[in-house]
Formats: structure tokens, sequence, C-alpha cells
């Protein structure tokens, strides 16, 4: 710590960065001087993700889902700043961001988030929505509409992940289409959502077979075309005709994270302790997305915001 006031950073304003700046600052500080906040994220707006669904089903609108940090921070003393971070320097505990300003911190939090994979398999970029914002939300949304309003007999989706969302999804979606849609779910392990409890697993297989929802478990996709895509079933290569593509891969760390001179596992997570700090360096916390936490059995646990 400095001798003057401490100053607390805190990069990502998803729900881990959010609301640990928004517990910090309710905090009864007892020292004459409570820590500086501050928030940083390249958007201008938090995201509350659960109801990303709503918004394709237009059950919700943007405005419901997304309100600016500035409404969210007004009463409290988090200092809101957007930029993107550029580096970090965790030897002059400094952030720099795009817009070239340095920020000094005495304690840091990463919540910064994953980011999409899709630069790991062949037409995913291309041929493949992503979910993960709003603009992900309105290009899905968007894609629907022209789906639904062609000639089209049935509309077939694929979904490529069986993790929480592309369980939700595939519901929503299954939902939406009704006898129209033809959804299938692909999943490369097992089981879907396969870090969570059993009980779960077997809700969420439930609700798929209501809505006859096609799961394609221990299958990876080879490549992914314009209106087609090649499944890998222990080594069979099958090509099954698509009209829509969306990708719920698990995300993968932000590249930042590999340059800091700090623990990290194979993944490029931060190794952290009970206490989410990195365990070569104690200032630093990691959180979600971006932290590489286990229980007592070494087993990894998911990096959702109620984790």
């Amino acid at each position: 710590m400095t001798d003057s006031i401490p100053k607390i950073c805190i990069l990502g304003g998803g729900f881990g960065g959010l609301y640990t700046a928004l517990r910090l600052s309710q905090l009864p500080w007892t020292d004459q001087h409570p820590p500086q906040i501050t928030l940083i994220d390249k958007n201008d707006r938090f995201l509350f993700s659960p109801l990303l669904y709503e918004l394709v089903t237009s059950e919700l609108q943007s405005w419901e889902i997304a309100p600016p940090f500035s409404e969210l921070l007004a009463n409290t003393p988090v200092d809101f700043q957007q930029g993107t971070v550029t580096a970090i320097d965790v030897n002059n505990h400094k952030i720099t961001l795009d817009n070239q300003n340095d920020i000094c911190y005495d304690r840091l939090v990463i919540a910064l988030g994953g980011q999409s994979s899709l630069d790991f398999l062949p037409g995913a970029r291309t041929h493949a929505i992503p979910f993960r914002s709003l603009d992900d939300a309105y290009r899905l949304r968007d894609r629907l509409k022209t789906l639904e309003q062609s000639d089209r007999d049935k509309i077939r989706v694929a979904i490529i992940g069986g993790g929480y969302s592309g369980v939700e999804l595939a519901c929503k979606l299954a939902d939406r289409l009704g006898e129209r849609g033809r959804i299938r779910l692909i999943e490369r392990n097992s089981d879907i959502i396969a870090l969570s409890p059993q009980f779960n697993r077997e809700t969420a297989k439930k609700a798929l077979e209501k809505r006859l929802v096609w799961l394609d478990l221990e299958t990876t996709v080879a490549d992914i075309q314009a209106d087609c895509l090649s499944l890998d079933y222990k080594g069979q290569i099958d090509k099954i005709p698509v009209d829509l593509v969306l990708w719920t891969v698990s995300p993968i760390a932000s590249p930042l994270l590999a340059n800091l001179p700090i623990a990290h596992n194979e993944r490029k997570l931060l190794k952290v302790n009970q206490y989410l700090q990195t365990v070569e360096n104690t200032s630093i916390y990691a959180i979600g997305d971006a932290a590489d936490s286990r229980d007592q059995d070494d087993k990894p646990y998911a990096a959702t915001a109620q984790v």
C-alpha cells in the first residue's frame, strides 16, 4: 500500500467486477480515508447476460437488460472509466488504457471475462454467431426474422457447446420456432453442463427432450460452411445441412493474462487461493473467467457469477 489514499482498480464490469465494486463501496471502512475504487470496462453499459435470451425472443428490450454504468453507480463513490485495457504493469502497479491513460492501483481485481474462441475452428468466424453481447443478440434476432419470413419448411439450427448458455439458447429457440424448428445441440464431452450437479444435468436433459432438441454428445465440429457443417463422432465424419449456427463454446481467457508474470494454468487462467488472490501476488485478485479456482478435491469450479 502507498501512504496516500489506497486505490482499488477493477478490470471488467460484468457480474463479478460490478458487484465487487458495489460491495466494496458499501463496506464500513474504519480508516480515515476509504479507498478510491475505479471500475474499468470497454462498454458504457452493464449487460445482465442471463436475460440476453429474452432479447432474442423480444420478451424484453435492450434498455431493460443493459443499463448504463453511469446510472448503476450514480449514488456510489465508484469511479467508472470506459476504455479497453491494453497493458497491465504488475511491477509498477499500473494499468494502461487504449486512450493512453494510465491508472495506478494498490489492489487489482481482474474480472475481464472471456473471449469467444471462434478462430480455433475453420469457418466459425465467418459462419457462426456467438452469444455473448448485445450485438450478438441483435444479429441472431435479425437472422431468425429472415429465416422465419422465408419459404423454408423447416429451420435447421445447430448450437455448438452444451454448457448452460447452449442449453438455454436451445430451449428458447425451440419455444420460438415451434414445430418449424429443427434444433441440435453439439457437445464434445459425454454429457452437457459437465461441471454441474447431477440434478442440474438431468433437469436440462428433460427440458431439451420435451422440446425435441437433438443432442450430439462426444461429437466435435470439423468445419463450418455457409449452409452445412461437418460433425466428427468417434472418427466418423457426417456433413449435415444447417440454416443457422450458434457458438456457445466456453470462452478463452483474455490475451492480457498470458503476459502477466504470475502463475497460470494450461488455459492461461490465473491460479488463485481460496480468497481469489493470485497465488504469487496477493495484491492481485482474479474472478470469473479469469480465475483458475478449485475445490478441496482439485476440481475446477464453474466460472459463473454464482460461484
